[in-house]
C-alpha cells in the first residue's frame, strides 16, 4: 500500500506539469501508458484523503516491528486518542508552615475544590498505616511516618503525606494550573514569605506528549511549563533522551539546606505500543468485561513480583474505567505504587511508578513485575531522586529488550536517569514474555522450564468458565482461547 501510494502520487506530480507545459504530447503518453494502477487523473479531495490515510496506516503497519515511542500522533488517523503519559507535580512543605498541621488533615472537599483547576476529580481514597519498610532484608532508615493518603482520580492519582504532595495526572489535565490554589490552601500566607521558608522542594516532570498541540495552558510546551514554575520558584530544568527514541522532562527547585538529605525518589516504568490483543482483553470494556472478570485486581496479582523480597503490606485501590482503561493505587507507610493503563491501539500506554527506595536487584525485579501487566514493544525507565543519596543510576539489563539510549543528569539538587528500551524480535511473532494472571502459579512456572511439552495439557485444566470467557471473546475460536498464554510462554522460551 505504501509503495502503491508513492507511485500514484509520483505519477500525478510528474504528469500534470508536463501536460500543462507540452500539452498532451508528453503528459498524455504517461496517461496512455499501461500500468498496474492505471491513470490517476486529477485527484479529488476524497482521493487525496484516501492517499493520506493509506500512507499513514501503511507507515503505522511498518512500525509494528520497530516498536518506537511515538512522540506525536496524527489526529486524523486516531481521532479518539487519549494522552496517557502523565504530568507529575510534587511539593514538599516545611511542616511548621502548613496551616492545617498536615496535608492529610485538610478535608477531602477542599482538595476536590483545588482539583477543579487541574480538571480532574477524586473517585476514591485509601489510607496507609505507620510501618517500617524494608527491602531485601535491608531496613531503610527514616521510614517511620504518620502514613499516606492515596486519592484515585478521574485522571490518575493524588498522594498526600503529612508534608508532601504528589499530583499525577494524564490526558488534557492542567496540574500546574492548580499550583497556586494548592499554595493558597496549604500556606495561605505564602506570598509574604521567602520560598525556602515554607518549601523544601518543588518538582515537575513528564515524558513527551503524543499530541502536544492539544494540551491546554500552561502545558502547551515545555518552555511554558518551566516558565510557569519559575513564576513561583527558582530551579533548573533538563530534558533527557532524544526525539528519535523518547524524551524525559524534569524541573526541580530545591530549597534543602546544605547537607540535608530526604527520602524522595521516583522509579517509573512506562510502556508504549502495547500488545493489542492482550491489552484490550485485560483492560478494555470496563469492570464487567471478560478481562476484568479473569483478573479483577491486576495490581494485587502483580504485587509480589513488583516488590519481591520486600516485607511490605499495602492497601490497594483498583478501578476499571468505562468504557476502557484501568488505574490503581497502593499505599504502604509513606510510600506509594501506582499503575495507569490506556489499552487502545494508536495511543496505548502503561505506567507503573513507585516512591519506594529500590536498591540492588529490587530495581530489576520491579521492572519485571511491571512487565506482567501487558506485553509491549517499547519500554522507558525513569529514575529520579531529590538530592543524590537515593539515586542508583546503574545500567539495567532487561531480558527480551535492547537498550537503545541511556541518559543521565546529576546535580546538587537532583539526579535523573532515563533508559529507552525496545523489544527484541524473538521469532516470527512478538509475544508477551509473561502469561496472563489467570495462568500465573508456581507449578505452571516450574513446568514451563522443565517440561514445556506438557504445558498445553496444563492450560486445558483451567476452569470451564475461564475457557468459555476466552472463547466468547474470540468469536468461538477455541484453539486460540485455550492456548493463548501457553503459546506466549513457550515462544518466549
Amino acid at each position: 500500500l505504501l509503495v502503491l501510494s508513492i507511485v500514484q502520487l509520483f505519477e500525478y506530480l510528474v504528469r500534470t506539469p508536463l501536460s500543462m507545459a507540452f500539452g498532451d504530447g508528453v503528459g498524455g503518453v504517461m496517461a496512455r501508458t499501461p500500468t498496474a494502477w492505471g491513470s490517476l487523473g486529477v485527484l479529488s479531495s476524497m482521493q487525496w484523503r484516501c492517499v493520506v490515510i493509506t500512507l499513514a496506516v501503511s507507515l503505522g503497519a511498518s512500525r509494528e516491528g520497530s516498536a518506537r515511542w511515538v512522540p506525536h500522533v496524527d489526529a486524523d488517523v486516531f481521532p479518539d486518542l487519549f494522552e496517557g503519559p502523565e504530568k507529575t507535580l510534587s511539593l514538599k512543605f516545611n511542616s511548621e508552615e502548613i496551616d492545617a498541621g498536615s496535608l492529610r488533615a485538610i478535608p477531602r472537599t477542599e482538595w476536590e475544590a483545588v482539583l477543579v483547576y487541574a480538571q480532574c476529580e477524586i473517585l476514591s481514597a485509601i489510607e496507609s498505616v505507620t510501618q517500617n519498610v524494608s527491602h531485601w532484608g535491608i531496613v531503610q532508615q527514616n521510614t517511620f511516618t504518620e502514613g499516606l493518603t492515596g486519592y484515585l482520580l478521574s485522571e490518575s492519582s493524588l498522594f498526600l503525606s503529612d508534608t508532601t504532595l504528589t499530583l499525577k495526572t494524564c490526558g488534557r489535565t492542567t496540574p500546574l494550573a492548580a499550583l497556586e490554589p494548592i499554595l493558597d490552601l496549604v500556606v495561605p500566607s505564602w506570598r509574604s514569605k521567602a520560598v525556602g521558608g515554607y518549601l523544601k522542594y518543588a518538582s515537575f516532570m513528564r515524558l513527551g506528549y503524543m499530541r502536544p498541540d492539544e494540551q491546554l495552558e500552561p502545558h502547551t510546551s515545555w518552555e511554558q511549563e518551566v516558565g510557569h514554575m519559575e513564576q513561583y520558584f527558582v530551579g533548573e530544568a533538563v530534558v533527557l533522551g532524544s526525539e528519535s527514541t523518547s524524551l524525559q522532562h524534569v524541573y526541580v527547585a530545591s530549597y534543602l539546606a546544605d547537607g540535608e538529605d530526604i527520602d524522595a525518589v521516583s522509579f517509573q516504568v512506562a510502556f508504549a505500543d502495547l500488545d493489542t490483543d492482550e491489552s484490550m482483553l485485560r483492560y478494555g470494556g470496563g469492570a464487567s468485561a471478560h478481562g476484568a472478570m479473569l483478573d479483577p485486581a491486576p495490581l494485587a496479582t502483580a504485587w509480589p513480583a513488583l516488590h519481591s523480597g520486600s516485607q511490605v503490606d499495602a492497601t490497594l485501590d483498583e478501578r476499571f474505567f468505562e468504557p476502557i482503561g484501568y488505574s490503581s493505587n497502593a499505599v504502604s507507610g509513606k510510600h506509594y505504587t501506582t499503575v495507569h493503563i490506556t489499552p487502545q491501539p494508536g495511543c496505548s500506554y502503561l505506567s507503573v511508578e513507585t516512591s519506594m527506595p529500590l536498591r540492588g536487584d529490587a530495581r530489576g525485579q520491579f521492572v519485571e513485575g511491571a512487565r506482567s501487566f501487558c506485553g509491549a514493544g517499547t519500554m522507558v525507565v525513569t529514575e529520579v531522586s531529590i538530592g543524590q543519596s537515593g539515586f542508583q543510576g546503574a545500567a539495567l539489563d532487561i531480558p527480551g529488550y535492547e537498550l537503545r539510549r541511556r541518559s543521565q543528569s546529576v546535580s546538587r539538587a537532583f539526579a535523573v536517569a532515563h533508559y529507552h528500551f525496545e523489544r527484541r524480535a524473538v521469532g516470527p511473532m512478538h509475544q508477551s514474555t509473561t502469561p496472563p494472571p489467570a495462568l500465573q502459579n508456581k507449578s505452571l512456572a516450574v513446568e514451563v522450564v522443565a517440561q514445556p511439552t506438557t504445558l498445553a495439557s496444563k492450560v486445558c485444566d483451567m476452569s470451564r468458565t475461564q475457557r468459555e470467557m476466552r472463547k466468547s471473546i474470540d468469536g468461538g475460536s477455541d484453539d486460540h482461547t485455550e492456548y493463548f498464554a501457553a503459546c506466549e510462554v513457550i515462544h518466549s522460551r
